[in-house]
């Protein structure tokens, strides 16, 4: 048996027998509180706006979460596919701040400042990467580049790694080397052994590169002797073994099943969604609840002028009023949604609002869809807040007003409760 929530019990509202004609007549005015303007803003929305309070239609809520995923990823991956490298910096650095590390997004050599970069792979081994790091430790302008993470390594796995990598080098964590991840830059510079030494002009531009070689000082070197462009192979290197991070979020995006996703969010929305569970009615009563609050303390503006003072009683009824029946019921029995149908159709020159405590997990947008179409209008779901603020004990439920009170008329449908409806209050 599914667990039951019980409705906090009101000391204002009334329960009495069912009047078959008469008006039912309001009870004593609740207690004061001390939370006055937050009482009386609740208590003109709730009469005035019940569905708002009740919050908003679960097809459009949902509908509008799902676009804005939409959009936003969307977004992200056509950013990814005109290569932009603005989601895959953000990743990289979220990764290094894990781990202590300096960012690993893609620098801009321009204001970094980077006039050395030393093309790097996890393939050069422990020992091999140490003197790298150590190189670069002793050179604030040299950055070292990796293409991406080896072929089933995640990018948190690979941060980790680098992480012991630099930390052994450098243990306090002082000077620590730069390191950024550019698969861009390993395409342009068409670069697939390691390591690779290349020394930038303040435009970014390559003037000298030479494989095998992690020595700066050597570059520069060669450079002043007016040896510039490829100088080839030096010392002893190695493959590089890292796939392109850029072109994997490109295929990924170029693969991202929009509709597949779109379908899945919708499931888990109804999976998700907080429902209430009330019991069936089972006898015909009436409830009047009198929404009369009582002022604690005067309320004073800051130049003085009086908005209420203490003792006055406020009952939004007289001034707001209140324009709609609400019918809170199941809508995953058929024999309260066929009332709610009927009762819409008997009521066409009404505002009518629907409010469901339940729905079909299952079925999920193809059933409440099905609910909505066979009552002709919206349906929205019941929240703790609309539950609290009418007292809504069982289901089916109908809210009305009179002149000073809300009126909750319990239907018994599965006792014939449903063929003889007397609504004492009409919307006003």
């Amino acid at each position: 048996m599914p667990h039951r929530r019980r409705p906090r019990q009101c000391p204002s509202c009334a329960v009495t027998a069912r009047a078959d004609d008469a008006p039912p007549a309001p009870v004593a005015a609740p207690t004061s509180d001390s939370s006055v303007d937050a009482i009386l803003k609740r208590s003109a929305e709730a009469v005035d706006h019940p569905a708002d309070v009740a919050g908003g239609g679960w097809q459009e809520h949902a509908d509008a979460l799902v676009k804005q995923q939409v959009e936003q990823n969307g977004a992200a991956f056509k950013d990814i596919q005109k290569g932009g490298s603005d989601v895959l910096r953000k990743a990289l650095n979220d990764a290094a701040k894990e781990y202590n590390l300096p960012s690993l997004g893609v620098k801009d050599d321009k204001k970094a400042a980077v006039h050395y970069r030393v093309y790097a792979s996890q393939s050069m081994g422990d020992e091999g990467l140490r003197q790298v790091v150590t190189m670069a430790s002793q050179h604030p302008d040299m950055v070292i580049a990796f293409r991406g993470t080896k072929p089933g390594q995640t990018l948190r796995e690979m941060s980790e790694f680098l992480s012991k990598v630099l930390h052994a080098v450098s243990p306090e964590g002082q000077n620590l080397a730069a390191i950024e991840v550019n698969p861009p830059a390993f395409t342009i510079g068409q670069v697939a052994e390691v390591p690779t030494l290349e020394t930038l002009d303040k435009d970014g531009n390559r003037i000298a590169v030479v494989r095998g070689v992690t020595d700066p000082d050597w570059l520069d070197r060669q450079v002043k002797a007016d040896k510039k462009g490829d100088l080839g192979k030096r010392g002893e290197v190695f493959p590089v073994v890292e796939e392109d991070m850029l072109a994997k979020l490109q295929q990924a995006a170029k693969d991202f099943n929009y509709h597949a996703w779109a379908d899945k969010a919708g499931k888990s929305y109804w999976q998700k969604a907080l429902l209430i569970d009330i019991p069936n009615a089972t006898t015909a009563r009436q409830r009047t609840i009198d929404p009369t609050i009582e002022v604690k303390e005067d309320i004073v503006m800051p130049d003085g002028q009086f908005i209420a003072h203490k003792g006055e009683r406020y009952n939004p009824l007289t001034t707001v009023g209140f324009h709609q029946i609400v019918v809170v019921f199941n809508s995953t029995d058929p024999a309260q949604v066929e009332f709610a149908a009927k009762f819409v159709a008997a009521h066409a020159d009404k505002k009518v609002t629907l409010i469901t405590t339940q729905v079909d997990r299952e079925q999920g947008w193809d059933g409440f869809t099905a609910t909505q179409a066979k009552i002709g209008r919206a349906v929205y779901l019941l929240n703790d807040l609309f539950q609290q603020t009418y007292h809504i004990e069982h289901v089916p439920s109908l809210v009305t007003a009179t002149d000073v009170a809300f009126v909750v008329t319990e239907v018994p449908v599965h006792q014939g409760g449903a063929g003889n409806v007397a609504v004492n209050a009409a919307a006003r």
